[in-house]
């Protein structure tokens, strides 16, 4: 699973973060970094490859993981938003502010009053809860198994 999810998927994501000769590709980052949400809910819930409640697996991995963000907001405003037509609702500002202590902090924005979410630290809080899962599936069987059926499900992108 890591080759895939973290040598592969979240590789992507840290590219895309990555300031290049303008400036990196930030919405990119954004889109991958729920794209890799996604992916890992349905492994976290055991999802079927057809089985339905993707926003109950996306909200339930989010609140199970990333604790100090709004799960359904996350899920509704930004994830559905971004994949499906590039918008962001009304909840988050997308900032680059780095390490200045306002990520997660509401302030007035030109789109009004937004709770501000900064790439670099999402995209690690991304990564934190990764690694988090990772370490419960090794040690928790049930976790482990729920991680297996979507695995045998669905299987993953291989390099090579």
């Amino acid at each position: 699973m890591d080759a895939s999810l973290l040598d592969m998927a979240f590789a992507d994501i840290e590219r895309a973060c990555r300031p290049g000769e303008v400036d990196g590709a930030k919405l990119a980052g954004f889109l991958l970094a729920f794209c890799f949400l996604e992916a890992v809910s349905g492994f976290y819930a055991g999802r079927r490859k057809r089985d339905s409640g993707l926003a109950a697996n996306f909200r339930a991995f989010v609140d199970a993981y990333m604790p100090g963000y709004n799960a359904r907001h996350l899920y509704s405003d930004l994830r559905s938003g971004l994949v499906h037509s590039y918008a962001i609702g009304k909840t988050y500002a997308f900032t680059n502010l780095e390490s200045d202590g306002k990520h997660l902090s509401v302030a007035s924005t030109f789109l009004g009053r937004r709770t501000l979410l900064d790439l670099e630290h999402f995209v690690s809080d991304v990564k934190d809860a990764y690694l988090a899962f990772r370490a419960d599936i090794l040690s928790d069987p049930g976790r482990f198994a729920s991680a297996q059926t979507r695995y045998d499900s669905i299987g993953l992108i291989r390099a090579g």
